[in-house]
């Protein structure tokens, strides 16, 4: 495979991550060209999802995601991502996870803060997986309350 066949796939692939991730906030917060500057979710067994408008433009808004999730003991902390939300291109991109943000498409390895090679994809799966559990745990919910 060429270097420009590999790059192509690999912009690619994190286009469909990124539209994906669009799709799964929408399916939690409904319209997001009208996003409110805070949305908070009670979710099963004490979890919480907290979602914060921090910047809004015209066609970008950046968020701050908040899962907190006691119930799994193995998190001694809570999932913080912050995100921008991209309405004309309808993506979302993580930009910063648990502190750590601004990464390079490809770090290089070794490197100082010990990032992995696709750092960048890795935190915009993460996001994904986050509101996937988000909307699952809210369906868990609703089906508890609506028999």
């Amino acid at each position: 495979m060429t270097i420009a066949a590999r790059h192509k796939k690999h912009f690619f692939n994190q286009t469909r991550l990124h539209e994906a991730n669009y799709n799964l906030l929408q399916q939690l917060l409904g319209c997001l060209d009208e996003m409110a500057p805070h949305y908070h979710f009670k979710l099963v067994k004490s979890s919480a999802l907290h979602i914060e408008t921090k910047e809004r433009h015209r066609y970008t808004t950046f968020i701050e995601l908040t899962l907190n999730l006691p119930h799994l003991a193995v998190f001694n902390t809570d999932l913080n991502i912050e995100a921008r939300v991209y309405h004309d291109a309808r993506v979302v991109e993580a930009s910063h996870y648990q502190g750590h943000g601004r990464f390079a498409v490809q770090s290089h390895l070794p490197n100082d803060k010990g990032y992995h090679l696709d750092e960048k994809q890795q935190a915009n799966k993460m996001l994904q997986e986050a509101l996937r559990y988000s909307l699952l745990l809210i369906r868990m919910a609703s089906h508890k309350t609506h028999p």
